[in-house]
């Protein structure tokens, strides 16, 4: 079943965000603030975030929670934790392999490379064997670490500087297409229209100015939300969700040119009931929503917006 109820409703469009006056990327960065239990959600999963080999999975699981949410309009934006944590690992596993199986091919071609060269395989790759494992939210990294240990080795090198460029090179393009391929999945519902590739190339190519600007905006959130300090567990989770939104932007943009976004959705609804942003400092500011009257203490880090915990708004004198 699709994920995008279709309308005969067309919204407008422009280069800027459609959802308030500010620059593009309080969407992003702010649009949980519409669901008054967003703080205990984002705690949630920040601490499911931490349970080796699980945590990712949900976290992966909830995200797919959220596209549905986001494209159907529910009442608030962010799924339900409570009695849903297995069904969202078992999504989430589903998309971690969507993923992992677009990799394959590069590394079929790395492993014949190294097995041609009798290569070893010592304690070192083993205990990264383990981590990656166990950490499964850094095996993104696992290919291209691999690629850079075997090109550049204390010792001999099993990997020609040229094919260890190809072989980065293919990773990077795999990786800046995935996306693509997920906003298949958000528009049909189903996993296997990742695949779909004569569908989601010819859609990036189509949108490539917003799909690059989405990854431009996704790489600041994700460098604010690991390098949070003592807060990053919940600052990957909230980039995590930005990122979601950012992308499907591109995807709901599209459809309301076709007239095919429901007014219902949260891609809509934010574009009528918009945030309210009062600079307080240079880089902070307080946002009011206004369908609840809530009030949250924010930053601005270049095109990020952030929601700040209560206790560092409280330290910098920004909280209530």
């Amino acid at each position: 079943m699709s994920l995008v109820p279709p309308t005969d409703v067309a919204l407008a469009q422009s280069d800027t965000s459609e959802v308030t006056d500010d620059p593009p990327g309080v969407a992003e960065g702010l649009f949980l603030l519409h669901d008054p239990d967003w703080r205990h959600k984002v705690f949630v999963g920040g601490l499911l975030l931490m349970i080796p080999v699980v945590g990712w999975f949900a976290t992966l699981g909830y995200r797919k929670a959220l596209i549905s949410r986001l494209f159907q309009g529910d009442r608030y934006p962010l799924p339900e934790w409570r009695g849903e944590v297995w069904a969202h690992i078992w999504e989430g596993l589903k998309a971690g392999a969507v993923i992992s199986v677009q990799y394959l091919p590069l590394c079929f071609a790395l492993a014949a490379l190294l097995a041609s060269r009798d290569a070893p395989f010592g304690p070192r790759l083993l205990t990264a064997s383990v981590f990656f494992a166990l950490f499964p939210i850094f095996s993104t990294l696992a290919f291209p670490l691999a690629v850079v240990y075997w090109a550049w080795p204390v010792g001999v090198a099993y990997l020609h500087p040229l094919e260890a460029v190809a072989l980065l090179a293919g990773y990077g393009a795999v990786t800046f297409v995935i996306p693509a391929g997920f906003l298949q999945v958000s528009r049909r519902g189903r996993y296997a229209a990742a695949f779909r590739y004569h569908e989601s190339l010819p859609f990036l190519v189509r949108n490539f100015r917003a799909y690059v600007l989405a990854w431009y905006r996704s790489g600041a959130m994700s460098l604010c939300g690991h390098f949070a300090g003592p807060y990053a567990p919940w600052g990957v989770v909230w980039c995590y969700l930005g990122i979601i939104y950012s992308f499907n932007r591109v995807l709901a943009d599209e459809l309301a040119r076709k007239g095919e976004l429901s007014p219902k959705s949260w891609f809509a609804r934010l574009d009528r009931d918009r945030l309210v942003l009062k600079p307080v400092r240079r880089f902070t500011f307080l946002v009011t929503v206004p369908s609840t009257g809530d009030v949250d203490a924010g930053v601005r880090v270049g095109p990020v917006f952030a929601p700040l915990p209560k206790a560092v708004a409280r330290l910098i004198g920004v909280g209530r």
